[in-house]
């Protein structure tokens, strides 16, 4: 049906291109949604060839190093023997600050020199993120959307290693 006003004209040429190029469009858009399922799942089965290599990685310099060996920190490892790593993280609050700021506070862990803060934007990120390392037991987030969840855990270290992470909260985005 064709139709004209001072506002738009639609002929039926001009109606039949438009509807083969949505239809074109909607197929595009499937095969993109399945061509991103498939690369998803290639992604999850690398990662976990590389989470199987690590742990074998791990295991054969179990065989190779003492449990001490500081070679296991040149490696980016904990040292399985050692007794100074942190207490983890304890006491973790999420305030809501202005718009788009969230301030972030915890209590301070023995034998920590610094702590790593990781965040997550639900929906958003696909995995959480390190995004600051700090000395204090507060950090502050800004620019963050409101309205959306955000998903916070910290992590404390120092030279012998890492603690293992602290419970992940949440709050919505002011």
């Amino acid at each position: 049906m064709e139709m004209s006003n001072t506002k738009i004209t639609v002929t039926a040429v001009l109606a039949g291109t438009l509807f083969t190029a949505l239809s074109t469009t909607r197929v595009a858009a499937a095969d993109g949604n399945a061509d991103t399922a498939k690369k998803r799942l290639l992604r999850d089965a690398a990662e976990q060839t590389l989470r199987d290599r690590m742990m074998g990685l791990i295991n054969e310099l179990g065989q190779l190093l003492d449990d001490t060996d500081p070679l296991w920190l040149a490696f980016g490892l904990n040292e399985p023997g050692a007794t100074n790593l942190p207490d983890s993280v304890d006491g973790l609050v999420l305030v809501a600050g202005p718009s788009g700021t969230v301030l972030i506070h915890w209590s301070n862990p023995s034998r920590a020199t610094r702590s790593r803060v990781y965040k997550q934007i639900e929906g958003v990120d696909p995995i959480p993120e390190n995004i600051v390392t700090v000395t204090e037991c507060d950090a502050t987030l800004t620019g963050e959307p409101s309205g959306k969840t955000l998903k916070v855990y910290v992590v404390a270290a120092n030279d012998a290693g890492q603690a293992t992470p602290s419970e992940t909260v949440q709050i919505v985005v002011p």
